[in-house]
């Protein structure tokens, strides 16, 4: 699967106990190493047959089949780019919108009556993530100092007060665990795998699975100040240990807006969505649900000061 040279043309060297599996980008070529068991003929037809998930299916994307003739899929697009005796060099762009995850290959070589397969080999298989470098790819930033912040920093600080004091944070997108644990959250979810080419979509469902009222996500809240059964929000540095502490035994205890925030982008930039943790200070909580912003006056029209505990600093 030429990893190496693939991984650093697809920024994607950083990813930590990944080194005996690919991972790349959509939208961008990658290049495979084909080898058979006799020289490769320009009459030879053959194909490789790329899945996701257990029931894949051409017609909503979820297995895509790339030739090398006149019967190219529309999306993913193949190439030859050197052949010589048992062994060719291909190269393959996934389209634009294409699903992420870990795929799975096989390469089908057509004969005049059968179809054959190269068994299932875990070690043809891949991780496909959103690009921000490709600009046909919806989350696509044009700066390269801006992709160098928002997908690729996995240190930042996070800011509590107007004065500019904060924490430190490690989001450790690229550590080992990581990737996987945030492809889980996608699965816990139960979104459709169709779905999963759609950054707004995955931005949508991370957030939800963030919290575990209600979708049994990544993280209780408490604002009680007992914080007896389990970590205080104030006790967290990062965001890796809280997501491989979910991956391994579920929502994790406790947290507060900032460690949301903070968990929230390292999911984003891990699949490779820019993101990046906004403080605001002086925050509307709109408590009662109605969307509205209440402003409260006394009787001679002075206005009074809201609760201080429904108007300080939120982080998303």
């Amino acid at each position: 699967m030429m990893q190496n040279e693939n991984k650093m043309d697809h920024h994607c060297h950083l990813y930590g106990g990944k080194d005996d599996i690919l991972i790349i980008r959509r939208a961008q070529e990658f290049k495979m190493t084909l080898h058979f068991n006799q020289p490769v003929n320009p009459i030879d037809k053959f194909q490789i047959e790329f899945y996701i998930g257990i029931d894949a299916n051409v017609l909503n994307g979820t297995k895509v089949i790339v030739s090398f003739d006149s019967s190219q899929n529309v999306n993913w697009t193949g190439r030859m780019i050197q052949q010589l005796g048992d062994e060719c060099v291909v190269g393959i762009t996934p389209s634009a919108n294409a699903i992420i995850g870990k795929y799975y290959t096989n390469v089908a070589v057509i004969g005049s009556n059968e179809i054959s397969r190269t068994p299932k080999d875990t070690g043809t298989d891949f991780y496909l993530l959103f690009n921000a470098w490709a600009s046909n790819d919806e989350v696509y930033m044009p700066n390269e100092e801006d992709r160098g912040e928002y997908v690729m920093n996995d240190n930042g600080c996070i800011y509590q007060m107007e004065s500019g004091g904060g924490r430190q944070w490690f989001y450790g997108q690229f550590e080992e665990g990581i990737l996987d644990a945030c492809i889980k959250i996608l699965d816990d979810s139960h979104m459709p795998l169709e779905n999963r080419g759609d950054a707004v979509k995955v931005c949508r469902i991370g957030a939800a699975m963030m919290n575990s009222q209600d979708d049994h996500g990544v993280l209780v809240g408490n604002w009680s100040d007992d914080y007896s059964l389990g970590t205080a929000p104030t006790f967290w540095i990062g965001s890796d240990k809280i997501l491989l502490q979910y991956a391994n035994q579920g929502p994790v205890s406790y947290a507060q807006c900032w460690v949301y925030a903070g968990t929230f982008n390292t999911f984003l930039r891990c699949l490779g969505i820019p993101a990046r943790v906004v403080s605001n200070f002086n925050s509307a909580h709109d408590n009662t649900g109605n969307i509205i912003t209440d402003l409260i006056f006394n009787s001679v029209g002075n206005q009074l000061e809201l609760n201080e505990r429904l108007t300080r600093d939120s982080i998303w």
